[in-house]
């Protein structure tokens, strides 16, 4: 009887360890602290602007159709502003394609005013219009007409890129970046390797600028 209860006990000790083994290796691993290789987020950039040799590196993921990532414009346009000279800024693409609709299409109607040097202000340009074509069935048109709006000079070279799978293939590569990073929404920041939430941008980029150089 006695090694009978001795086997029982063994066996339901090693189930109960089993278990526990089982709940801690399930169990989901908080990594949100985390660096990035800063040069993984920086290499084959094709947009960025400020300082090159920039204390602080600041790398946005962004959708142009997503209403947060208008939003966070206005705070990111503000540290930049700032603490102009101390800061470079990289945007890579994320459309979430799976919710915005045109959101694809807005980002290489982007590449192609590009092409012609106005990334940033077609960027701007799509982000203050955004409620205008977010909805629209077909924005090609008003994608057209935007371009006009912040001085693409060649416009037939605009309508030619925007059917160019080069434009879709460089926005790809940003997403699978995005991707490999655990990136899954947006708009998502990395200041110098670090996640960060757009409201905790600022205090990001002033912790490190605090810093003794």
């Amino acid at each position: 009887m006695k090694k009978w209860k001795l086997i029982i006990s063994i066996a339901v000790g090693t189930l109960a360890l089993l278990i526990g083994t089982s709940f801690l290796l399930s169990k989901p691993i908080e990594n949100s602290s985390v660096k990035i290789d800063q040069q993984k987020l920086v290499f084959g950039a094709a947009h960025i602007t400020g300082n090159e040799n920039a204390p602080v590196t600041i790398v946005e993921f962004s959708d142009f159709q997503c209403p947060a990532c208008r939003s966070a414009t206005a705070t990111l346009d503000g540290v930049l502003e700032k603490h102009e000279g101390e800061i470079k800024f990289i945007y890579r693409h994320f459309p979430l394609t799976s919710i915005h609709k045109n959101a694809m299409a807005a980002s290489i109607a982007s590449e192609a005013a590009g092409e012609q040097g106005k990334f940033w202000e077609y960027s701007k340009a799509l982000f203050d219009k955004q409620d205008a074509w977010e909805k629209l069935g077909n924005p090609q048109d008003l994608f057209i007409n935007l371009a006009k709006e912040v001085g693409v000079a060649d416009l037939d070279k605009f309508k030619n890129e925007i059917g160019k799978q080069a434009r879709r293939d460089l926005i790809l590569a940003d997403m699978s970046l995005g991707n490999q990073l655990g990136v899954d929404a947006t708009p998502t920041f990395f200041v110098n390797g670090n996640k960060v939430s757009a409201g905790g941008l600022t205090l990001a980029v002033e912790k490190i600028l605090s810093k003794p150089q």
